[in-house]
C-alpha cells in the first residue's frame, strides 16, 4: 500500500511540474534583420515589445514602410496603436499579428493581410518574404502561390511556371520605351486536364529598380492575383501603374 501511495505521489509531482503553468516558456532564436512592413487594407501604426525608436512605425497601405533595424527574438508580436477617443488619454495598443522571421532572413518584408478565419487570435495574418536582392532581384516579378493551382505565363518573351504552393521569380529580357513596359500574361491549368485557362493579361512598367510581388491567393472560383509594387525609398517619386496593388481576377 505504501509503495502504491509513493508511486501515485511521484506521478502527481511529475504532472504538476510538467503542467502548462510550470512549463518553461519557449525560447526563440535571436536575429538581426532589416524589416519593412506593408498593410493590405489600411495604413496603420504599429509597435512591438522593446521598440524604442524615435519615429512611429507606420505600415502604409500596399506600400513599403521605412526600414526598421530589428534585433531580438525571431517571434515578434506586433501591436496596433490607436488614438484614444479622449484626447487627454494615451493611445491604446491592441495585438495585431504574431510574426515569425526565419533566422536566415537578413532582410524581411512583412505583409499584413486581414484574417478571413473566424476565431483567429489576431486580426491580421502575416506573410513574411525574404527581401534580399539575392532572392528578390530588382526589375523582377516574384510569385508566391498559396493555392493548389499550377500556373504558367510570360513576362515579355520570358516564360515561367509556378507549381502549387511554391514560389517563382521572373525577369524580363527587355523593356519597351521610356516607361519600360513589359507585357504580362498568366494562365492556370485546369485540374485533371491538359488545358489552360487565362487568368490575367496586362503590361507593367518595370524600370531597373522595380520589384513587383504577385500574391496568388485561394479563391472559390479561380486564383485571386494581387499585385504589389515595392517602391524603393529613393524612387518614391517615380510613377508606376496604378493597377498594381489592386485585386485582379477573371
Amino acid at each position: 500500500m505504501k509503495m502504491i501511495l509513493r508511486i501515485a505521489t511521484l506521478c502527481g509531482l511529475y504532472l504538476f511540474i510538467n503542467s502548462p503553468l510550470h512549463a518553461a516558456e519557449k525560447e526563440y532564436p535571436t536575429i538581426q534583420s532589416q524589416l519593412t512592413i506593408l498593410c493590405w487594407d489600411d495604413e496603420i501604426e504599429l509597435s512591438y515589445p522593446g521598440y524604442d525608436g524615435d519615429e512611429a512605425i507606420i505600415a502604409p497601405m500596399q506600400a513599403r514602410s521605412a526600414p526598421i533595424e530589428y534585433s531580438g527574438p525571431n517571434r515578434i508580436l506586433l501591436s496596433r496603436i490607436i488614438e484614444n477617443v479622449a484626447p487627454e488619454l494615451p493611445p491604446m495598443s491592441h495585438p495585431a499579428a504574431e510574426v515569425i522571421i526565419p533566422p536566415s532572413y537578413a532582410q524581411a518584408l512583412i505583409i499584413l493581410i486581414p484574417q478571413n478565419q473566424s476565431g483567429a487570435p489576431y486580426p491580421y495574418r502575416p506573410i513574411v518574404v525574404n527581401d534580399s536582392l539575392e532572392h528578390f532581384p530588382k526589375q523582377s516579378l516574384r510569385f508566391l502561390n498559396f493555392t493548389e493551382h499550377q500556373l504558367a505565363g510570360q513576362l515579355g518573351a520570358k516564360q515561367f511556371k509556378i507549381e502549387p504552393k511554391s514560389e517563382a521569380v521572373s525577369k524580363p529580357d527587355k523593356t519597351l520605351g521610356s516607361k519600360h513596359l513589359v507585357p504580362f500574361r498568366i494562365v492556370r491549368r485546369i485540374a485533371g486536364q491538359d488545358t489552360w485557362r487565362p487568368v490575367k493579361s496586362t503590361a507593367f512598367s518595370m524600370p531597373p529598380y522595380a520589384r513587383i510581388l504577385v500574391l496568388i491567393l485561394e479563391d472559390p472560383q479561380a486564383p485571386d492575383l494581387r499585385f504589389v509594387i515595392l517602391k524603393e525609398l529613393s524612387n518614391l517619386s517615380e510613377a508606376l501603374p496604378e493597377e498594381a496593388g489592386t485585386v485582379e481576377r477573371d
